[in-house]
């Protein structure tokens, strides 16, 4: 079965962006709630000025390494 990553955004409503793999997110915050947008869209910066979690950004990254 396939790892579902998604996008999780902070409770604070701040486009502050963390990943999540099966309900789980990678940095261990809990403080967040689900959003419909895809991992895809992982680092885009739009006029909305959003921002990425960056120990999230490392262990998604090391994730990907290690399942080439």
């Amino acid at each position: 079965m396939a790892k579902e990553y998604k996008i999780r955004e902070s409770i604070h409503g701040n486009f502050y962006y963390h990943i999540s793999l099966d309900s789980n997110v990678l940095c261990g915050n809990t403080n967040t709630m689900t959003t419909r947008i895809p991992i895809t869209a992982w680092g885009v910066v739009s006029h909305l000025h959003e921002r990425y979690c960056k120990e999230c950004d490392e262990l998604f990254k090391k994730e990907q390494e290690d399942n080439g």
